[in-house]
């Protein structure tokens, strides 16, 4: 008779225990230190101020997103900083740093055609696709990235040379660490889908 009464009491314990493994998502998670630089050919104007983004999505005025999705067939990753709300909730700063494209399936580190790196500095955006190698063509930013699918983490540094103005392409600057020309570090976790 105790064998009977024991048997359903282990078939709950069982499926209680099952159902605590479960854990809430790591919530996305960006941290980036970048400065916009005067240093090509932008006859000498003021760098921009240095930007610090240590945020948890949610959290600050800043929403962060880490998402994969599916293009041209391939599994790419974009991140990055943004304003909830739209631009309208952002104020005169209107911040945002994205970086959008990375083929997450890439053997040799190649972020393939569809990277592309996006910075905003309030009116002004600031774009260009991204490579693995050499700055050159229309391909003004050279990253590096290591992906860790377990952990849902992302890292890497990314440097951009005469990235140019979205609205004023002769407008050119330099994405790169504050006070050098310096490739910037970055960070993304809490990815959904990696």
């Amino acid at each position: 008779m105790r064998a009977l009464t024991f048997a359903p009491l282990f078939a709950t314990f069982v499926i209680f225990a099952g159902g605590c493994v479960n854990e809430d998502p790591i919530p996305a998670y960006v941290s980036v230190t970048y400065q916009v630089r005067c240093l090509g050919d932008c006859f000498n104007a003021t760098d921009n101020s240095p930007h610090s983004f240590y945020y948890v999505d949610g959290e600050e005025d800043l929403s962060v997103q880490c998402v994969v999705s599916t293009v041209s067939g391939k599994e790419v990753l974009t991140f990055g900083t943004y304003c909830p709300g739209g631009d309208s909730a952002c104020g005169s700063s209107r911040l945002r740093f994205e970086i959008s494209g990375i083929d997450i399936n890439s053997k040799d580190g190649d972020p393939g055609k569809t990277c592309q790196v996006t910075v905003r500095e309030g009116s002004n955006e600031y774009e260009s696709s991204c490579t693995s190698g050499p700055i050159q063509g229309d391909r003004h930013c050279q990253i590096s990235y290591k992906i860790d699918k377990e952990a849902s983490l992302v890292t890497g540094s990314l440097r951009c040379e005469n990235i140019e103005n979205a609205s004023s392409p002769d407008i050119t600057r330099y994405i790169v660490a504050p006070n050098s020309q310096k490739a910037i570090k970055f960070t993304a976790q809490g990815c959904k889908g990696l």
